[in-house]
């Protein structure tokens, strides 16, 4: 296996795994993963860090009352930042903040820093992707353990009944894929056998009565 393979097998495992603790629908899960990959490593990070942050800021929202809009914009805003290589003030107070109001006093937190000192980095454009690293692992002693909890209560039933259906689509679709693809060839199978048939047909002229 390839390393892009294994990258991609790891990346739809961690999506599987925020889906299944956290309650983020499939599709959110796997395409916000998908996205934070793709920055993380542009920005010289690996496929582990990646998981490390989509499953810590999916926590992070799911533990603050967020939701599945809250996630995706949040997830949105790590994007964006990892892509710059830098954080900042429209991300981290704007986007993140907006989505995750505790985002600039536990970055400051995570860094020693006062919020003045990380408003200033953040208008001189200091503030690294180091720094970010530190409020992400941050995230995870905090907010985790209250979204699993929130995740399993009975508040989250209707979330998790729509992706338990979620999951039954899935799995009739994987095993009608192979039934598709024969139906498929049949079809082909059926116009290539009467090709001979309509091409007499095709040259053949009607001969319309005339008027006497």
């Amino acid at each position: 296996m390839c390393i892009r393979d294994r990258a991609y097998k790891i990346a739809l495992a961690t999506a599987a795994g925020v889906t299944e603790r956290f309650n983020v629908p499939q599709e959110l899960a796997a395409r916000g993963m998908t996205r934070l990959s793709a920055a993380v490593i542009g920005a010289g990070g690996n496929i582990h860090n990646a998981g490390i942050a989509f499953e810590n800021i999916s926590a992070a929202i799911k533990a603050t009352g967020g939701s599945t809009e809250d996630t995706k914009a949040a997830v949105t805003a790590m994007v964006q930042i990892f892509s710059k290589g830098r954080v900042s003030a429209e991300e981290l107070s704007g986007q993140l903040g907006e989505r995750f109001p505790a985002a600039v006093t536990l970055f400051a937190e995570a860094n020693n820093m006062t919020t003045q000192e990380l408003q200033k980095g953040l208008k001189d454009g200091a503030i690294g992707l180091d720094k970010l690293w530190k409020f992400v692992l941050k995230l995870v002693y905090k907010y985790v353990d209250v979204a699993e909890k929130i995740g399993s209560a009975s508040v989250e039933a209707g979330v998790r009944s729509q992706i338990a259906w979620n999951k039954v689509k899935l799995a009739v679709g994987e095993a009608l894929q192979p039934i598709g693809a024969d139906l498929q060839v049949i079809g082909a199978e059926i116009l290539t056998n009467l090709v001979p048939v309509l091409e007499p047909v095709s040259y053949t002229h009607l001969t319309l009565p005339t008027k006497a």
